[in-house]
């Protein structure tokens, strides 16, 4: 499995279960006792998060303000199309209190996946960039100067260890 398989087959697995259960016109078993808005919530609260994994790229250093907006982006447009299917399937609706629910799911669960109170590097405007090093001073700056033709980052670790992988 290529590592883009590997990160982006879970949201598409997502999407396709939820576009299976939304295209019944009754779901066998119910969902009796759980309100509407917490099933869109919790639902695509869900799709925020694996949709999140997929545009860091799996890991916590490549969460920034972009990836979390595309995040909320794909997950709120997927809701979008949901309740357009749902317009085409008896006995459903599409309401646009559902999409706002959608939205504000989804905006939860990224909000609590970045509520950080480990040791996690802070929130970024955007990822950390790659620099060639440049003599001593790149030790200074992040960079890794002892090794010929090595490549550091500002702002994270020159090594790549695991610590860092979302899920």
């Amino acid at each position: 499995v290529t590592r883009l398989a590997s990160l982006w087959l879970p949201v598409a697995a997502y999407m396709a279960a939820i576009f299976y259960f939304n295209g019944q016109s009754y779901l066998p078993g119910g969902v009796e006792g759980i309100p509407d808005t917490a099933l869109h919530g919790i639902g695509y609260g869900g799709l925020a998060l694996v949709a999140l994994r997929a545009v860091a790229g799996g890991r916590w250093a490549g969460v920034t303000l972009g990836t979390l907006a595309m995040a909320w982006a794909i997950s709120t447009g997927y809701g979008a199309t949901d309740e357009w299917h749902q317009m085409h399937v008896p006995g459903r609706t599409a309401e646009l209190r559902d999409l706002r629910n959608d939205a504000a799911g989804a905006l939860l669960a990224l909000g609590a996946a970045v509520d950080r109170e480990d040791e996690r590097p802070p929130l970024r405007l955007a990822p950390a960039r790659e620099v060639e090093p440049r003599g001593d001073r790149a030790a200074v700056e992040g960079g890794v100067a002892d090794e010929p033709g090595r490549v550091g980052q500002v702002g994270g670790p020159a090594d790549d260890d695991d610590a860092d992988d979302l899920l």
